[in-house]
């Protein structure tokens, strides 16, 4: 079966590309630079096996755990792609990759996965591998995967390397993993294979930066120094296995996992903003002249729609205005209105990490005055908003119609064909706003935010509505 596959989770780019017999692969630097190479060298490998896109079964890719930045990266490309080739994409999860890779490089059947999460933390999952012979005597295998700890069910872990527990007890009944279960292979192992034994191995990348830390897998998962890393190659050996299970999903339906939910901070994080904030609300910042960007805007002729009832902050006036490229002297004002504006702001972290990533961040400024911000994503022959923000103070004045049309032009001028976004089901007004400007409903994912009212949305989550808005030519 012919595929592509990439991993952008970690510090390596990793891309592999199979006619079903033969595999071409590359890899790479991750990171900031994942995003600059990763089509480019999708399409040298195609050109190498000869193939053309449209000629693959499905794009394949790592959908995490892993970092924010990467996940978003790898999720995109494979969206666009997809969606350019009128293909389905194969999400397959990071850890269960690492497990592979150390199958394929160690013989390891017994495997507990652990990334290095960054923030002191590390994600896991544990993962046995059973082997058998087919009908026509083939010896065949797949994972399962099994509890850490006293868990009752399998599933993924997000912790501090010290809080770690080694795989232990039997699995729970098939389909009782947790929200955050792997979408491949996340069944239960038969019984016999749950007991502890020599044969465990940590592999992935945590052991390496936190070997020491590991106090509760002292003397019961073997700890070697070598990193494993998830690859591409490894995902398309596990690609055959997650298409026979029906795990392909359309393009617009791909999402990537997330254990730590970086649109949310956490309470560490808000109380460091807090800290940070209070030690620095005696400065005042400057705008530097030299990152000015070539659009000014003037103030809009007149709200785009009357300010409502219940708002209390009195109406700001209007001053004349200019986009910026944000720089990190604007964080600090930037997460001050983030965390006035959403009940899930997001962390500065993920400001940085688009920073890094070479994302479109803009601010609109009035004077030394802070109105509001975009951040957007470059993707193929498309770009993907990912958030905007308008002062309180600056709301329903069209501000936010302002920006929406400074990010059209410049999509348009990076040769962007549609804009797309998702935005929470519940928030019908940013919906109504979406419309007005063109952006039609094309898709519907399901718990992809932290819900604000949970426990009465199912799972504590969200769903999103996706809308795009098709550019002019």
């Amino acid at each position: 079966m012919p595929f592509l596959a990439f991993d952008t989770s970690t510090e390596r780019l990793s891309i592999a590309v199979t006619d079903g017999q033969q595999t071409w692969s590359f890899e790479g630097e991750g990171g900031a630079k994942a995003s600059a190479q990763l089509i480019e060298q999708a399409m040298a490998l195609l050109k190498q096996a000869h193939l053309k896109l449209s000629e693959l079964d499905a794009v394949v890719f790592g959908r995490g755990p892993g970092a924010f930045t990467g996940l978003r990266t790898s999720c995109a490309v494979a969206q666009g792609l997809a969606l350019g080739a009128d293909l389905p994409v194969l999400p397959i999860d990071t850890l269960l990759a690492v497990a592979e890779e150390a199958r394929f490089q160690q013989g390891s059947t017994h495997v507990l996965a652990a990334l290095d999460a960054r923030m002191e933390e590390v994600y896991a999952a544990a993962y046995v591998y059973q082997e058998k012979e087919s009908e026509r005597s083939e010896r065949r295998g797949r994972w399962h995967a099994v509890p850490l700890g006293d868990a009752r069910a399998a599933g993924f872990e997000l912790c501090r390397p010290e809080n770690l527990a080694a795989p232990a007890g039997p699995a729970g009944p098939a389909g009782q993993a947790g929200p955050t279960s792997a979408v491949v292979a996340m069944t239960p192992a038969n019984r016999a294979d749950d007991a502890l034994g020599p044969d465990w191995v940590l592999a992935g990348t945590a052991g390496a930066v936190y070997g020491p830390r590991f106090t509760q897998l002292q003397n019961r998962v073997r700890c070697p120094g070598q990193a494993v890393w998830p690859t591409a190659t490894a995902l398309l050996r596990l690609a055959p296995q997650a298409w026979a299970d029906g795990l392909a999903v359309p393009a617009e339906e791909a999402q990537p996992l997330y254990l730590r939910d970086k649109v949310a901070q956490t309470t560490l994080e808000r109380e460091a903003a807090k800290t940070d904030k209070a030690a620095k609300a005696d400065k005042v910042e400057k705008v530097d002249p030299l990152q000015k960007a070539p659009l000014s805007l003037a103030s809009p002729a007149s709200p785009a729609s009357p300010a409502r009832p219940e708002s209390t902050s009195p109406p700001a006036s209007r001053p004349e205005a200019q986009l910026l490229r944000l720089t990190p002297a604007w964080l600090t004002r930037v997460m001050a209105i983030e965390e006035r504006v959403y009940t899930h702001p997001w962390s500065r972290g993920n400001f940085e990490d688009s920073l890094r990533a070479g994302y479109d961040l803009m601010v609109l400024v009035g004077g030394d005055t802070l109105i509001g911000y975009f951040v957007a994503m470059k993707g193929v022959e498309e770009t993907h908003l990912l958030n905007i923000t308008v002062a309180p103070e600056f709301q329903h004045q069209g501000w936010g119609r302002m920006m929406l049309d400074a990010l059209k032009l410049l999509a348009h001028s990076q040769g962007a064909a549609k804009l797309w976004l998702e935005v929470r089901a519940s928030n019908q007004h940013a919906q109504r706003v979406y419309a007005r400007f063109g952006f039609k409903q094309a898709g519907l994912r399901k718990a992809y935010y932290a819900a604000p009212l949970a426990p009465h949305t199912p799972l504590g989550r969200e769903d999103a509505v996706v809308m795009g808005l098709e550019l002019a030519s």
